[in-house]
């Protein structure tokens, strides 16, 4: 070995010696950490390629951990005595089978948060445990949004018995959507002339819209006079706020409502308010059918309108100005009825028709029809419905007006005769309701003038209806100038008239019937038309059934009631009643039938059978009334064949069909044999 060699060697055995050393030391250091708790040791007894830490070989292996409490500090230590470069990987087993200790589960303080937060994770002093409660996942990811307004439990737990731990904590969701105002709307309501002060005011109802709205506070809604309203929470959408006196202006007015907890959720909306009139004047001519006169107003729209409109009772003329105007403005209307009274004048901006003014004007005469009391002498209940034979009476009440003193005049047809003022009231009779308005010659309906008062009897031959063959008449008070000293008509002006009450009359006909006897089931058949039903439908009742003078007794009615053209019957009718009974329609209007002596069904009697040893035989039939007659068979001769105790006479012995017939009226008779052998 040379020098070189051994100092070689001897440089390598003391490294060998030092690393043992080394190793020796680093091995005693490693136990005193361990507090003298080695898990364990082995050696493999054989190279099989794998050298193992415990009591088995298999490649991996495992072993069970001591017990050690918080705080202890844990060495492994892995020798490799191959003098191999090897590497090998060791790991702690999952729970429970590496564990250090009871965990920590108290949970880190969160919150509040918004109900629009994000998701927020949830976190504890030890990880890796569960996490439940309103709006977590198990990984502890809490979101608001899902748990919702207010305030909700969470719980944590970590760990596996006996080695648990757990928490539990609250979290707050608050509301902290953005209340958001949706709309406002204002509309009118109401336009009117205040009679306190005479002012033009209108109302309002504003609708009030919003999403979200603040859960505390008030809502204040002003309108552009300073007018407010406050409501206090909590508010629920839609609101509708009253608004009432404000004045016209013709300008815009804003109206704003805004939450006091939230002064950006505010709103603002116009409204122009109407455009006043501020006076108004007219004047006419009497009798002249045109009226005219002056407006005044104040922020006319531009563009716009003002609308005179006159109404005379039957025609509305209107007169329109177009803006922009200058106030005052002059207006005139023509072509009204001359003789109509009072005129209605309505005055308006155009589109602001509710704000409409109403005044009233004597431009007609000064006649007026008055009113009239209408009365009925008779059976009629319905006001002015004439049973047959009622009278109807129309007087007038003395309130009428007489048409104005023109001086004479000359009755129409230039006759050169002038008559002078000398007004009456008459009465006009018209087929159809008079046309409003329309001189009573020109109307198409007209069919008389009479003098006052009305007595008219409901008489088919006398009455004002028969004359003019109608049912109904219309009855109207009119006003006379004066009345024709020759002829005796009556003088109409044609600028100056007026009528007064109308009165529908309604002449009914008479109750008619046809009586029909039937013998065979002993009834009496009444067939009924006229009176109220023919005009106006309804029914005739039947009543107080009287038989041979005294109240009924086995005879009745079958039914009481019938419609037009419909049947009353009596029934248990005998041979000889007298009858008497009333029938009354819905109007009231009665009649009374009577007739008689009823007419029965005989009933004939033709006595036992019998046998006798002869060729004749005396009959033994019973006679009740009527006509009676023998008939028979096999040639069998009767001595008197009207007779009920009759001979009869046969050829030859043997059994014989003998028939009694009665027969009081034709169509009504009775039969009964007898065999005689």
């Amino acid at each position: 070995m040379s020098r070189r060699q051994f100092d070689d060697y001897d440089a390598q055995e003391w490294r060998e010696e030092h690393e043992r050393a080394d190793k020796e030391r680093r091995k005693r250091e490693a136990k005193k950490q361990r507090h003298h708790l080695d898990v364990g040791c082995n050696y493999a007894t054989a190279s099989s390629g794998c050298n193992q830490f415990g009591t088995s070989f298999p490649c991996p292996s495992t072993m069970p951990a001591p017990m050690v409490t918080a705080g202890d500090v844990v060495f492994i230590v892995v020798e490799n005595w191959s003098n191999m470069s090897t590497t090998y990987s060791l790991d702690l087993g999952p729970a429970p089978a590496a564990q250090t200790g009871p965990p920590d589960g108290t949970i880190t303080a969160a919150g509040p948060f918004c109900d629009t937060d994000a998701a927020f994770q949830m976190t504890a002093v030890d990880v890796g445990g569960t996490w439940s409660g309103t709006g977590v996942s198990p990984t502890g990811l809490f979101d608001p949004a899902v748990a919702g307004v207010g305030t909700h439990t969470i719980t944590y737990s970590i760990g596996s018995a006996p080695c648990v731990g757990a928490g539990t904590t609250t979290v707050t969701v608050t509301l902290c959507t953005s209340c958001v105002m949706d709309g406002l709307t204002v509309a009118m309501t109401n336009c009117y002339v205040n009679p306190v002060g005479n002012l033009l005011q209108y109302d309002v109802d504003a609708t009030l819209s919003f999403t979200d709205p603040p859960t505390t506070g008030t809502l204040t809604v002003i309108d552009c006079n300073g007018g407010s309203q406050t409501f206090n929470a909590p508010f629920t959408s839609p609101m509708v706020i009253s608004f009432t006196g404000l004045p016209q202006t013709g300008t815009n007015c804003d109206f704003t409502a805004t939450f006091s907890d939230d002064l950006a959720c505010t709103i603002t909306t116009g409204f122009m308010a109407p455009p006043p009139i501020t006076a108004f004047s007219s004047f006419c001519n009497i009798g002249s059918g045109a009226v005219s006169g002056t407006i005044d107003f104040a922020n006319a729209p531009n563009p716009g309108s003002l609308v005179v409109s006159i109404t005379d009772g039957t025609t509305t003329i209107d007169t329109t100005l177009v803006m922009p105007l200058p106030s005052p403005q002059n207006w005139s209307v023509s072509g009204l009825d001359p003789s109509a009274n009072p005129y209605t004048i309505t005055y308006y901006f155009a589109g602001f028709q509710s704000c409409a003014q109403t005044t009233t004007i004597n431009c007609g005469c000064s006649a007026d029809g008055g009113t009239s009391t209408a009365g009925i002498t008779g059976d009629g209940l319905n006001n002015y419905v004439l049973c047959d034979g009622d009278v109807l009476d129309i007087v007038n009440n003395g309130d009428h007006t007489d048409p104005d003193d023109f001086g004479a005049v000359e009755y129409p047809g230039g006759s050169g005769n002038f008559w002078p003022y000398a007004p009456e009231i008459w009465y006009l009779v018209y087929s159809c309701p008079p046309t409003p308005g329309l001189y009573p010659a020109s109307d198409p309906c007209i069919l008389n003038v009479i003098p006052a008062p009305v007595n008219d009897l409901n008489d088919q031959l006398s009455s004002w209806a028969a004359a003019f063959g109608l049912n109904t008449l219309y009855y109207t008070p009119i006003t006379i100038y004066t009345v024709d000293g020759v002829s005796g008509s009556p003088l109409i002006l044609l600028n100056c008239w007026d009528i007064g009450d109308l009165y529908q009359v309604d002449y009914l006909t008479p109750i008619t019937n046809v009586v029909t006897p039937n013998c065979s089931n002993a009834t009496l058949d009444v067939v009924l038309n006229g009176g109220y039903p023919a005009m106006f439908g309804g029914n005739y009742t039947a009543s107080n059934l009287q038989i041979n003078g005294a109240a009924a007794t086995t005879q009745a009615f079958g039914n009481t009631t019938c419609g037009l053209g419909g049947t009353i019957q009596i029934t248990g009718m005998q041979n000889g009643d007298m009858y008497s009974f009333t029938i009354t329609d819905d109007n009231g209007c009665p009649i009374t039938i009577t007739g008689g002596p009823f007419v029965g069904m005989p009933t004939a009697v033709a006595g036992p059978d019998d046998s006798i040893c002869a060729l004749t035989y005396t009959m033994q039939a019973v006679a009740s009334f009527g006509i009676g007659a023998w008939t028979g068979t096999g040639g069998a001769v009767f001595g008197t064949p009207g007779s009920a105790t009759s001979t009869v006479t046969v050829p030859a012995a043997g059994s014989y069909t003998m028939t009694w017939t009665e027969t009081s009226e034709p169509g009504c008779a009775s039969t009964d044999d007898v065999v005689i052998w």
